[in-house]
C-alpha cells in the first residue's frame, strides 16, 4: 500500500512540476517522466530483492502473493502514468501559451537593458583606461629609476664577483684534488 501511495504522490509531483516549465517543456517534461520511470523500476527491482529473501517454504505463498500485488501496483502505476501524460501535457501547453507573452516580455526587457548597459560598459572602460594611464604615468619615472638605478648595482657587484668567482673556480678544482686524495684511503677501506 506504501508503494501504491509513493506512486501516486510522484505521479502527482509530476503534474504539479509539470506547471513550473517553460518554453522547453516537452523536453523537460519528457526527462521528468524518465526519471520517474527509473525511479519506478528501481523501487520495484529494490522490492524485488528484498521478497527475493524469503526462500522459505513457510514464506513462499506470501512472497508469490506480494510479488504477484507489487507488479500489479507498477503496471497500475505504469497505466495511471499513461492516462495522466495527456492532461499534463495540456497543462504544460496551457502554461506555456499563458506565459509566452511574459517571457516575451521579460526576453525583451532583458535584451533592452543589454543594449542600455554596451554603450555605459564602454564608457566606463574608457574611465578605467584613462585612470590606468595616469597611474602608469605618474609611476613610470620612479619604476624607471629603481630599474635602473638596481640594473647599475648588479653590473657592479656582478663586476665586483668577476675575479672572486675565477679565483673560486681554480680553489675548487684544486680542492677536488685534495678531497679525492683523503677520500681514497677510506673508499679503499671500505
Amino acid at each position: 500500500m506504501k508503494f501504491a501511495a509513493l506512486a501516486l504522490a510522484l505521479l502527482l509531483a509530476v503534474g504539479s512540476h509539470a506547471a513550473s516549465l517553460q518554453a522547453d517543456a516537452p523536453s523537460q517534461l519528457a526527462h521528468v517522466r524518465a526519471a520517474m520511470d527509473v525511479y519506478l523500476t528501481q523501487v520495484e527491482d529494490s522490492a524485488n530483492k528484498a521478497l527475493d529473501q524469503l526462500d522459505d517454504t513457510e514464506y513462499k505463498e506470501l512472497k508469490a502473493t506480494l510479488s504477484q500485488r507489487l507488479e500489479d501496483m507498477y503496471n497500475q502505476v505504469k497505466t495511471l502514468q499513461g492516462a495522466v501524460s495527456p492532461m499534463t501535457d495540456s497543462v504544460v501547453s496551457t502554461i506555456s501559451d499563458a506565459t509566452a507573452e511574459f517571457r516575451a516580455s521579460v526576453l525583451a526587457d532583458i535584451e533592452a537593458l543589454k543594449a542600455d548597459l554596451a554603450p555605459k560598459q564602454v564608457q566606463l572602460k574608457e574611465v578605467i583606461d584613462k585612470h590606468i594611464s595616469e597611474y602608469r604615468t605618474l609611476m613610470d619615472p620612479i619604476l624607471t629609476e629603481y630599474y635602473a638605478k638596481h640594473t647599475a648595482d648588479m653590473e657592479a657587484l656582478k663586476l665586483k664577483m668577476e675575479p672572486i668567482v675565477e679565483e673560486l673556480r681554480t680553489k675548487i678544482s684544486t680542492n677536488v684534488e685534495e678531497t679525492k686524495t683523503a677520500l681514497m684511503p677510506i673508499v679503499e677501506s671500505v
